[in-house]
């Protein structure tokens, strides 16, 4: 299935194939984040809110860089900078982090210290 997808997403432009991972991304910490406050009968509509509110927040930052890679494109400041691939793998570095920390809530007996340490 990986190599069905990578597949896939080298078809695609970068821009969209970086798009895309990154919605796989938030769609996953979302579900993961619900499984999890089921299982641990933390539940609330003010934690989902201000969830959506934040994965929104994810969506507004790549929005504004793909304009910016747009404006790059366009016109000529004299400098060139790719941030949509920045910001998408820094979206899915939190997300990752998040998903850790929802599977060690799901599952306490996993040991994830390095998620903790501060070296």
């Amino acid at each position: 299935m990986v190599e069905i997808l990578s597949t896939w997403l080298e078809g695609l432009p970068l821009d969209a194939a970086l798009w895309i991972i990154v919605v796989i991304f938030i769609i996953l910490d979302v579900l993961f984040g619900t499984i999890k406050a089921i299982l641990t009968k933390t539940v609330s509509s003010e934690k989902a809110r201000m969830g959506v509110l934040h994965k929104m927040g994810f969506i507004c930052a790549m929005l504004l860089c793909t304009f910016a890679d747009i404006a790059q494109n366009a016109y000529d400041f004299g400098f060139s900078v790719p941030v949509l691939p920045m910001c998408a793998v820094m979206i899915v570095i939190c997300e990752i982090f998040s998903l850790c920390e929802h599977i060690k809530q799901m599952n306490p007996d996993i040991s994830l210290d390095f998620l903790h340490k501060k070296e």
